[in-house]
């Protein structure tokens, strides 16, 4: 079972959590669980780690005999997950609840754990970060001293005051011998600042001439075989209340108890990830100067009504 990056610092925390010894006057208490895990847009499969905090009989093989449901604000859906065990790298085993459906933006979502019959139950509820409008402007090109080409392009994220946790660019290039588009990720991140005019937007600007050198440099096919078919970026931002101690997420941090909790009769953190996109073209006169070949819409307009058929960073994905 593959988890997402982000929720994979969670589970090893909570293994770490549940190692150390020094944590023994935690057996003392009435709580019943501790849960890390994270709900995430991305993903069409929900994971959360489930430790019982008081000893029990049940052997490391054997799934834990709870009920785990969960259930988003102002619906009548609730979900019921189901338990597995997994083994990490450490070669400790632990017990991972999924559920298969997707969260959405802006929506609170509430957990609860408890035995069968027991009124009793541990309980979180978070928040996944709300809408993003991403306002993509006009990329702009200057030469300098008729020698030297800077081009710049912003991309304004409606709605966020603060520094999203990662930042991911994309090219996307179709493939005339393949007949098909393939997302090469740029390894590098744009600038990223919030608005100086504190007018409630984030601020990513590209460094386009940076990026045609790094792709030139990695991928020199992309610009023989290769046409320019659009750009996109996704910003991933988490639950206003997830700051780890000196906002740096490890394992080591995270499995301190006490240092994050939404957890009620229990212990841990359940977090939410929203994730957000934009995808757009540059001017074909933009892209010629800085040496891509472009899609002719009218020489290929079944390819060119099919550049954002499939979400940014969804296709064959080539990384720098």
């Amino acid at each position: 079972m593959r988890f997402p990056s982000l929720i994979l610092v969670l589970l090893v925390a909570v293994a770490l959590t549940s190692c150390d010894e020094s944590i023994n006057p935690i057996l003392e208490t009435d709580r019943q669980y501790t849960l890390f895990g994270t709900l995430d847009m991305a993903t069409d499969t929900q994971f959360v780690r489930v430790i019982a905090i008081r000893p029990t009989l049940t052997a490391p093989d054997q799934k834990l005999d709870i009920i785990f449901t969960s259930q988003q604000a102002g619906s009548d859906i609730i979900h019921t997950w189901t338990d597995s065990i997994h083994t990490f790298e450490d070669g400790s085993a632990g017990h991972i609840f999924y559920a298969p459906f997707r969260v959405h933006a802006g929506k609170y979502y509430n957990i609860a754990v408890h035995k069968p019959g027991s009124e009793l139950a541990t309980t979180a509820f978070t928040q996944v970060p709300n809408h993003l409008e991403p306002s993509v402007q006009q990329e702009k090109l200057t030469w300098v001293q008729t020698t030297t080409l800077v081009a710049t392009q912003r991309i304004l994220w409606w709605s966020l005051d603060e520094d999203p946790y990662d930042i991911v660019q994309w090219y996307r290039f179709f493939i005339f011998d393949d007949y098909g588009f393939v997302d090469i990720r740029i390894n590098h991140q744009p600038a990223s600042k919030a608005s100086d005019t504190h007018e409630g937007f984030w601020e990513t600007r590209l460094d386009l001439v940076r990026d045609r050198d790094s792709l030139l440099a990695n991928h020199p096919e992309m610009f023989t075989r290769g046409f320019l078919a659009g750009l996109g970026m996704t910003l991933t931002v988490l639950d206003k209340d997830w700051t780890p101690p000196g906002g740096v997420f490890t394992a080591e941090a995270l499995g301190q108890p006490g240092t994050l909790s939404n957890v009620v009769n229990g212990f841990g953190y359940i977090g939410a990830v929203g994730r957000f996109s934009a995808e757009w073209l540059i001017q074909d006169t933009s892209a010629i100067t800085l040496g891509y070949r472009v899609l002719d819409s009218e020489a290929f307009p079944d390819v060119a009504a099919q550049v954002w058929n499939a979400p940014v960073g969804s296709l064959e994905q080539v990384r720098e």
